[in-house]
């Protein structure tokens, strides 16, 4: 993994401390809301509130003001308003349990890069689900994956859904690049990074991947600092198709 920035440590730092009072409140285990996770006193530029003085520029190198080059549309952020997130995992049959290992690695890679901000746990009951993942036969529709998610008009995400098209990724060894990506955009970052470098690029260059950039890394915390820097003016659905098929 890059090194991360001088502010990205401070923030992780700090992060680290809040954490370890959550846990000892008991806050962890019953899934807190996200302020009692971000540091409220101190950001990157020194404000004395979350989301009070955070900026795309708060923590860099991120690509938060990129323009999303699959679709020629500014990037945008949201967040969820509570962790942990719960994911239930759809048995099918184009799934099994190395797949689903796979797959959870890939997410994994959030909750190792951001030390603990992002974290979540599987259930069994899909109508507790924050996130469902899904492993199917898409057909020949030239993406890879797709994640489908909705947010409010306070750019809270409220619901997500990853579907791994296994028409394409049955012929990859390892999906865990492509649950990273895919995690990254169920997480809250809408659009996708211009650098074949970072995770959240939308290009062949996923599959090789085998951790977060600082970038990748940067974005999120722009938008669990700020707040929906750019939120809607009323709930919307979206959908990010993607990942080429491999060669």
């Amino acid at each position: 993994m890059d090194v991360l920035t001088n502010k990205s440590i401070r923030f992780r730092e700090s992060l680290v401390a809040v954490l370890l009072v959550v846990s000892l409140t008991g806050c962890g285990s019953g899934g807190g809301s996200v302020a009692g996770l971000v540091p409220t006193g101190k950001t990157a530029t020194g404000s004395t509130a979350v989301g009070a003085g955070c900026r795309n520029t708060s923590y860099t190198p991120n690509f938060a003001s990129g323009v999303d080059p699959a679709t020629g549309q500014p990037n945008r952020l949201y967040h969820w308003n509570h962790f942990p997130l719960k994911l239930f995992i759809v048995s099918s049959p184009q799934s099994n349990s190395v797949l689903v290992q796979q797959a959870e690695a890939g997410f994994n890679w959030w909750v190792t890069g951001t030390s603990g901000l992002i974290t979540y746990q599987v259930v069994n009951d899909p109508s507790q689900a924050d996130i469902t993942v899904d492993f199917e036969n898409r057909g020949y529709t030239n993406y890879g994956a797709v994640t489908d998610y909705s947010v409010n008009s306070n750019g809270e995400v409220t619901r997500a859904t990853i579907t791994f098209n296994m028409t394409y990724l049955s012929t990859v060894a390892n999906i865990t690049p492509v649950a990273a990506h895919e995690f990254g955009h169920a997480l809250g970052i809408a659009g996708h990074s211009s650098n074949p470098a970072d995770v959240m690029y939308d290009g062949e260059a996923t599959y090789s991947k085998t951790a977060l950039s600082t970038a990748d890394i940067n974005t999120l915390f722009t938008a669990y600092c700020g707040y929906a820097l750019e939120a809607p003016t009323a709930a919307q659905s979206f959908t990010e198709r993607c990942v080429p098929p491999p060669r």
